[in-house]
């Protein structure tokens, strides 16, 4: 298994490995510690895993793509519409809600991301429809 990170899938960002218990006198992990992946820009992460190489390989893994992209300059998503953004020069992708975009003057689209950023877009797709739950 590999030990690099991909970078992070929403802002192309480097990513880290960190555990939530560390004994900070033997520097080393304390016994049931889980660790996750964090995006060093956004600040995206994993869930937690119950080791290192676990946390790695749910973080490298990406889902496969069902539809194609949209020019923000060709239409824009229908009102309501959750969505996954992407930027074609730097390959960066996020997700967003229709609802949320905003352009500057110079007619660049916008939507939000977390702490007070923003995300230049110039692609779309829609997302897929959630799994149907199945219920026992």
């Amino acid at each position: 298994m590999s030990e690099k990170l991909k970078l992070c899938p929403f802002c192309g960002g480097e990513a880290t490995v960190c555990c939530s218990d560390w004994d900070s006198e033997n520097y080393s992990p304390l016994p049931n510690t889980r660790y996750e992946v964090e995006c060093n820009e956004c600040l995206a992460g994993s869930d937690k895993y119950k080791t290192r190489e676990l946390a790695i390989e749910a973080w490298n893994r990406r889902a496969e793509r069902t539809g194609r992209w949209i020019g923000v300059a060709d239409r824009l998503p229908e009102p309501g519409t959750n969505i996954l953004v992407a930027n074609a020069k730097t390959g960066s992708q996020y997700v967003s809600h229709r609802d949320l975009i905003w352009f500057n003057p110079e007619r660049k689209a916008y939507v939000p991301t977390s702490y007070f950023k923003e995300f230049e877009f110039t692609h779309w797709m829609p997302l897929p429809e959630p799994p149907e739950v199945v219920l026992p």
